[in-house]
């Protein structure tokens, strides 16, 4: 029996501090990315959210506590099969670099006889750095498998635009029901005293 593990729901090192672990709120222990979002009933020692954060995060939680009209996730969803990763090439196995266009700024300065202008580097999309194949390290975009889902990879849930990792995060979990919010482009879903939301993409 597969269960929901909210491991799965936050990223170590995000750089958004307040997604690098579990919190509490209201009773609850919640962990998110920022995609996708899942609340349990209060357990471990995890810290209270930090209400000095400028992310009203009670705003965002509340609508999963809603009595949505909750149907059991379709039999006959399509999930596409991840692809080779082009980050690691198959490998599993990458290391990152100082970006080589942006110097770890994450941006670039462009200059004319006008004036100066700055602008997210599109070769790390902001990030600082980027991804290269080898190393020792397992490949942060495939977690060492050697195997990712492209961008454009999605799952459709009754109108609704899911990423498939998150979806094979719930799929095959005993007694998980969801509902799809079309209108707000969101995937409620519960299971037992669980809930959570998974935010449509943008295709």
């Amino acid at each position: 029996m597969n269960i929901i593990n909210i491991n799965d729901f936050f990223c170590h090192d995000d750089i958004r501090d307040y997604l690098t672990t579990p919190f509490n709120l209201n009773g609850m222990t919640i962990a998110s990315t920022g995609y996708i979002l899942v609340s349990f009933p209060k357990f471990g020692e995890f810290p209270d959210w930090d209400e000095s954060n400028k992310v009203n995060m009670k705003n965002i939680v509340a609508p999963i506590y809603i009595d949505h009209n909750f149907i059991p996730i379709p039999d006959n969803l399509t999930i596409p099969k991840p692809s080779q990763c082009k980050v690691c090439e198959g490998s599993g196995k990458s290391w990152v670099i100082k970006c080589q266009e942006c110097d770890g700024a994450g941006e670039v300065e462009l200059e004319n006889d006008f004036n100066t202008y700055h602008a997210e580097c599109k070769s790390c999309e902001g990030e600082g750095d980027a991804i290269v194949k080898g190393g020792n390290e397992d490949c942060d975009n495939c977690s060492g498998s050697g195997m990712a889902y492209l961008k454009t990879d999605y799952v459709d849930v009754l109108g609704v635009t899911v990423n498939p990792e998150y979806m094979n995060l719930l799929i095959n979990v005993t007694g998980i029901e969801i509902f799809p919010d079309i209108e707000n482009r969101r995937l409620y879903f519960k299971c037992g005293e669980i809930r959570g939301l998974i935010m449509s993409m943008i295709i």
